[in-house]
């Protein structure tokens, strides 16, 4: 993450370009002022920790269900090279010819 220094440092479009583009996260306040982007960038991860504990997005899931996907992983094995470049490939989006 950065400190507050560091984001002070940065240009307003570069500012408003790590929220909007980097990590999808809307200005607090005025989009023209960059302080609202400042308290973007600095609260975003202790309100994204507070909405998985409300259960709101993302939920915790039970012990119950990480043993359950922890056996599914482990019965999946592990890829080979070529799979891995298959998975890569895929999640770039990219259409192999």
């Amino acid at each position: 993450m950065f400190t507050r220094t560091e984001l002070e440092l940065k240009s307003l479009r570069a500012l408003r370009d790590l929220c909007l583009i980097q990590y999808g996260i809307q200005a607090i306040g005025n989009p023209a002022d960059k302080a609202s982007y400042i308290n973007a960038l600095l609260t975003f991860p202790v309100i994204a920790c507070k909405q998985v504990s409300d259960n709101k997005g993302l939920k915790s899931p039970m012990l119950s269900q990480v043993q359950a996907l922890e056996a599914t992983l482990e019965a999946m094995g592990t890829p080979t090279p070529e799979q891995s470049a298959l998975l890569k490939v895929t999640m770039e989006g990219k259409k192999l010819e």
